[in-house]
This record gives C-alpha cells, sequence and structure tokens, in this order.
C-alpha cells in the first residue's frame, strides 16, 4: 500500500491514452498503411510513379510523385522522385500552378484534404498538369473512392477518441487528487496505530527481547530449582533432627513409667 504509486498509474493512462490517439491519427494521415490487397497497394505505387504515365508531358510532371503520406513508417509506397515533402501547407496558394514548395513527393491524404468533391479536384489536376488525362482521372478516382470514404470515416472516430482522451484526463487527475490523499491518510493512520505496539519507547512491547526474556525464563527456573533443592534438604535435615528428639523422649517416657510402675 505505501509503495503503490497512483501518479504513476494516471501517467500509465494517459500515455495509453495518447498513444492510441496516435495511432489512430497514423491509420486517418497515412502514415500507417490501411489496406492489404495486393491490386490496390500497386494501383498507389502506380500513382507514386510518374514513369507509369508515359504519355504525360506537362511540366514539372515526372518530378511530381503522389504518395498516400510523407511520413509513412515503415514505408509501403516509397517517393519514387528527389526533392522536398509537399503537404497541405506547401500548396495554399500553388497547388494549380505548381509552383513555390508544392512539389516533389506529394503528400496526397495533406494536400487534398480541403477537397470535397471530385469535380473540382479533377478541374485543377488538369489545370496542374494539362493533357495528362489517364493520370488526372486515376488520381481524381482514387481520391474519391479511397481519400475521401477514409477521411468521412476517420471524422467521426476522431470525435469519439478526442471525447475519450478528454475523459481519461479527468480521471487520471480525480484519482491523482482524491485516492492519493486517502492512501496517504490511510498509511498515516495505520503507522500510528502500529505505533502504540511497536514503538521502541512507548509502545506495548517496548523493550522486547526474546534472548533476554529466554534468559529471564532460564534464570527463574534455575531459582526456583535452587530453591526447591535448599527447602528439601533443609527439611530431611529438620526431620531428620526432630525424629530422634521425638525418640529421646518417647525412651524417656518410658523409663519413668517403669520406675514409677515398680515403686
Amino acid at each position: 500500500m505505501y509503495n503503490f504509486n497512483i501518479s504513476q498509474e494516471a501517467t500509465l493512462l494517459t500515455t495509453g491514452m495518447s498513444a492510441l490517439k496516435t495511432t489512430i491519427s497514423n491509420y486517418e494521415k497515412g502514415n500507417i498503411i490501411d489496406i492489404t490487397d495486393t491490386t490496390n497497394i500497386n494501383f498507389l505505387k502506380t500513382l507514386s510513379t510518374p514513369g507509369s504515365y508515359s504519355s504525360c508531358a506537362a511540366t514539372g510532371f515526372t518530378s511530381d510523385s503522389w504518395i498516400p503520406s510523407t511520413a509513412q513508417n515503415p514505408s509501403y509506397i516509397p517517393c519514387t522522385v528527389s526533392g522536398g515533402n509537399a503537404v497541405s501547407t506547401s500548396c495554399t496558394s500553388s497547388f494549380t500552378t505548381r509552383g513555390g514548395s508544392c512539389n516533389g513527393c506529394m503528400d496526397t491524404t495533406s494536400v487534398l484534404s480541403s477537397y470535397t468533391a471530385k469535380a473540382s479536384l479533377l478541374s485543377d489536376l488538369n489545370s496542374r498538369y494539362s493533357g495528362c488525362t489517364n493520370f488526372n482521372n486515376d488520381l481524381s478516382n482514387t481520391w474519391d473512392n479511397y481519400y475521401k470514404i477514409k477521411k468521412n470515416s476517420f471524422s467521426p472516430i476522431t470525435t469519439r477518441v478526442n471525447t475519450a482522451e478528454a475523459s481519461v484526463t479527468t480521471y487520471a487527475n480525480t484519482i491523482t487528487s482524491t485516492i492519493q490523499p486517502t492512501f496517504t491518510n490511510a498509511i498515516n493512520a495505520l503507522k500510528a496505530a502500529s505505533a502504540t505496539v511497536t514503538d521502541p519507547q512507548y509502545g506495548l512491547v517496548a523493550g522486547l527481547n526474546c534472548k533476554l526474556i529466554g534468559e529471564d525464563i532460564q534464570r527463574t527456573f534455575d531459582t526456583f530449582c535452587q530453591s526447591l533443592f535448599t527447602v528439601t534438604f533443609f527439611t530431611r535435615l529438620v526431620m531428620g533432627l526432630t525424629s530422634f528428639g521425638i525418640l529421646f523422649s518417647l525412651c524417656c517416657g518410658v523409663c519413668t513409667g517403669i520406675r514409677f510402675m515398680k515403686q
């Protein structure tokens, strides 16, 4: 009870909740793969490889690699071009014209997160990659059938996770502020109660020493045996002397009686 650490238990709760939230977030952001069939994985790899669309001659197309996330761990759809990582903040005003830092390894989940309709996305892709009909159609269809569906599915999950995290945090704070003082008070009460027995100066067993008690018992036993022997010895001596005195008195009484009888 004394070693039970409420603060550590509370930390385990909040740490576990944080790890759970991070894992769910990684699935949502595409950092962790959430599909297992080879066909769809290979299709995502095709989108990440500009060489798969050799007919596309748009400026800068071969320098872009559209992957689910730039923070994959481990990497399951690798970036096939050299260059920086482009996320939503990199493409706020230059997505359609492919300017600034909105190029290189394209974080599809992040860059396309603001889109809500396939038509608007396809229109912007046609502006960015003019003439790349096959790629633009494939990416917009993938967004509509995969990225958009996943985003809509994770939205309520994220809300519930945030609610759960708030509840766990409240619970952790509550047990820390209530149970810890309760344990402390209980421990202090037990220590005070035990002190009435074990305190070396004022406790019930103050000065208690089993060795000394054993020696005292042995001394008491020796004293009793010695006293008993002494009493028995002197009792026998006194009884012997008394017997001789009684015998002498009896002899004298008999002799006196005979004398008076003869007279």
